[in-house]
């Protein structure tokens, strides 16, 4: 027969390990909760975001900062005085920079997670324009602007490769547009004439180019009469769409065969005494675009805008979003237009208003706008910038980071916009 003490011990020990387990079970499921809630925090914030700042004694660093309150996080790169910032790779992992050290320029590669230099690549160019585009995550096209013509080189980022440089026959319009479709690359090229047809070069993998003109799309300037056309390509097809002023259609070009379809989803019924025009586009997705802009009216006319509109590349339909945009800029997903009284306005690009900022609290524009799809950032150089949330749909405030030069994304097509 057992002992009772023995009896209560032999009986309370399963009872006992019972309960510690249960009590293991459960301070699990709350630390898996707590980690889901950590996990959703982060994905609901958004995107990365980074800022470059000049902090004075350690010079300019690239940091990583909460997308909420714009404090530091991590690990900072250094940065030389001239690097800028140019395009992020289409997964966020790296950052390409453009570099010149007295004369002499160069492309380096960082990579974010580890805040390291991956590549660096000297392109023995003294002067000149230089932009870069990613083709995918590995290879990006540098495009060098040269007294006799654009030169194209191709990066391989990952083996650390410059291809041969190869000549483009033209140059970059004022705006310089460049912009990636699947496999191919299209730049907006000056007419050849003071105003003439629009061209566009594509650009192939290996960067060889063909030319394709565009006889009814205007573009150059005389005196004051100026056209500036914009370039827009799907970046899942090799499909390029330019559009003109009012009186033009706008331009399909199929970057595989150079083939050319135009249409008119704007078509006004009061295109007359027109003498110049100014567009700009952003790529939406489902085979849509934005563009807005203005037409200038002949000496004597007012000048009428285009409003901000979307267009449907597969109906040609175009609607309107706001009809008081004369300027708009891309920041991640968002559109944000300008009014000319100063006030700004925010769409998703869902169509969805999101904010507004009235203009006195509105930063001068263009301006250098930003987002990680959650967050909103209107930079104020030096000092920090003005953040509104996109989700709750209102403005949280001006956040300082002292020293700032840019607030950076991997949302932003860098050189887009109002960049």
């Amino acid at each position: 027969m057992i002992p009772t003490e023995d009896y209560r011990a032999a009986t309370l020990l399963p009872i006992a390990v019972d309960v510690v387990v249960r009590a293991l079970v459960i301070a699990a499921s709350i630390s898996a909760l707590l980690a889901a809630d950590v996990l959703a925090g982060v994905e609901s914030s958004g995107r990365p975001v980074y800022a470059i700042a000049d902090t004075g004694t350690d010079g300019r660093l690239l940091t990583r900062r909460d997308p909420a309150t714009l404090a530091p996080m991590g690990p900072s790169a250094s940065l030389h005085s001239s690097s800028q910032a140019a395009a992020f790779s289409p997964n966020g992992s790296l950052l390409a920079f453009v570099e010149w050290a007295g004369n002499r320029s160069s492309v380096r590669v960082l990579s974010l997670s580890r805040m390291r230099w991956q590549a660096q690549l000297p392109l023995r160019l003294a002067t000149g324009t230089l932009i870069l585009r990613w083709l995918d995550s590995r290879r990006l096209f540098v495009f060098a602007e040269r007294p006799d013509g654009l030169r194209v080189f191709v990066l391989d980022a990952m083996r650390n490769r410059l291809s041969t440089a190869r000549r483009i026959p033209g140059h970059l319009t004022d705006r310089q547009q460049i912009t990636v479709g699947r496999t191919r690359a299209a730049v907006l090229i000056r007419a050849a004439q003071k105003i003439g047809p629009a061209r566009v070069a594509v650009v192939s993998s290996v960067g060889s180019t063909r030319i394709v003109t565009l006889k009814q799309i205007h573009e150059g300037a005389i005196d004051r009469e100026i056209y500036r056309p914009s370039l827009v390509a799907d970046p899942t097809a090799d499909r390029a769409y330019v559009v003109g002023g009012i009186r033009d259609p706008v331009a399909a070009v199929n970057l595989r065969t150079l083939a050319v379809a135009y249409r008119r989803p704007l078509a006004s019924t009061d295109a007359s005494d027109v003498a110049g025009a100014e567009r700009m586009t952003v790529w939406l997705g489902g085979s849509r675009f934005a563009v807005a802009g203005w037409d200038d009216g002949a000496p004597g006319s007012d000048s009428r805008l285009l409003g901000l509109r979307v267009v449907d590349t597969r109906s040609w339909r175009a609607r309107t979003l706001d009809p008081d945009t004369d300027y708009v800029c891309v920041a991640g997903h968002s559109l944000v237009g300008h009014h000319p009284d100063g006030t700004l306005v925010v769409f998703g690009f869902d169509g969805v208003r999101r904010l507004e900022l009235s203009p006195v609290d509105a930063p001068a524009f263009p301006l250098p706008v930003a987002s990680n799809d959650r967050y909103l950032y209107l930079p104020d150089p030096g000092v920090g910038a003005l953040v509104g949330d996109l989700v709750s749909r209102r403005f949280i405030g001006r956040l300082p980071i002292e020293g700032l030069d840019e607030l950076l994304s991997p949302t932003n097509t860098l050189g887009a916009g109002c960049r």
